[in-house]
């Protein structure tokens, strides 16, 4: 099998998000599917140099309307036996059959600009209709392409993804207790809620922000902590000495910050939205995302009773393990062969 992948989503500093997830996918293919040829588009090659793949470069930036030109030329004589796109930025014209990943329609509910809601509503619908599978990340997700995208639930492909690999790090003494947020400042996170939720705890915790542009922290209320740039070790040792790690989004289409809190031993109160009560199962207390008294309630419960505390820890655990990007990859890597061995 000779194997396409838009690569652009990868070409930024650092791997989060989408960026980790493709990279994650393609470089376990590279070791568990040595047999298959990988080709990549990307912008900086820079990225692909240590995997064994064919780097294509390109010059368009995804959602951009040069990609649909340069991706048409690209694939239209080119013997690929299945192209994949890692999101929404798709061209309306590929001449050869592909499958793509919505990893949620947040952009939907929460349009950066009047030209979002626009995309979506044409060339995303368009390209989504035209995938023969679309990949998604959770059930939630995969219900909201069927009612918003008109996509057919019976192609949506639901393959969950993985979160920071290895054990949790033994709690240390960490002074005074700390609740934990990792984040960013897009409306759908909710950080506002556990602001409001915090007031008053200020004596009893701090509040630990890890988010790299909060405006909302600008200046920090009294007892909140920011936090931005670390290691994925850094990022490690917060989860394993706080008190709580808290979810508190409107809105997610998987919910990584909540299963990486699970996977690295933190006790988890988590927003009862969307994707996020398929994700945590019955290892967090959850709560309304709209009601700041409520969470402070159950941040009061978690603090009151440490073995409350130990058993949403250990429960955490157990969840987790449940998930892994070995899991995910391999998934994908036997949707992509099924896939390529269909006639067209």
């Amino acid at each position: 099998m000779h194997l396409f992948v838009d690569g652009r989503m990868a070409d930024t500093p650092h791997l989060h998000g989408i960026a980790r997830y493709l990279y994650t996918i393609i470089e376990w293919g590279t070791r568990h599917r040595p047999q298959h040829k990988i080709s990549v588009a990307a912008r900086n090659p820079e990225r692909w140099k240590s995997l064994p793949v064919n780097v294509v470069k390109v010059r368009s930036k995804p959602f951009s309307l040069y990609e649909h030109l340069e991706f048409y030329r690209l694939l239209r004589k080119s013997e690929y036996d299945h192209v994949h796109f890692p999101s929404l930025a798709v061209p309306i014209w590929c001449p050869k059959r592909y499958s793509m990943t919505v990893h949620d329609l947040i952009p939907w509910h929460y349009p950066s600009s009047p030209l979002v809601r626009v995309y979506l509503t044409t060339v995303a619908r368009w390209t989504v209709r035209q995938a023969h599978t679309v990949l998604s990340a959770s059930r939630h997700t995969a219900k909201e392409m069927q009612k918003y995208l008109g996509f057919p639930a019976d192609r949506v492909l639901v393959i969950y993804h993985g979160g920071l690999e290895g054990e949790p790090l033994a709690p240390e003494p960490a002074g005074k207790p700390y609740l934990l947020c990792v984040t960013n400042p897009k409306p759908h996170k909710n950080l506002h809620t556990l602001l409001e939720a915090f007031q008053g705890l200020e004596d009893r915790c701090r509040l630990v922000v890890v988010c790299a542009d909060c405006p909302q922290l600008n200046p920090a209320p009294a007892g909140v902590e920011r936090r931005s740039g670390l290691t994925d070790e850094e990022i490690r040792r917060l989860y394993a000495n706080a008190s709580v790690a808290v979810v508190p989004s409107f809105h997610e289409g998987f919910g990584l910050p909540a299963l990486e809190a699970m996977l690295l031993g933190a006790p988890l109160i988590s927003s009862q939205a969307t994707s996020l009560p398929e994700v945590t199962g019955d290892a967090a207390l959850l709560f309304d995302p709209h009601s700041a008294d409520e969470l402070r309630q159950k941040l009061i419960q978690v603090l009151d009773n440490p073995s409350l505390a130990s058993d949403l820890r250990q429960r955490g655990l157990e969840r987790a393990r449940t998930f892994s990007w070995e899991k995910s990859a391999r998934a994908h890597w036997d949707y992509f062969e099924r896939v390529a061995a269909q006639p067209d």
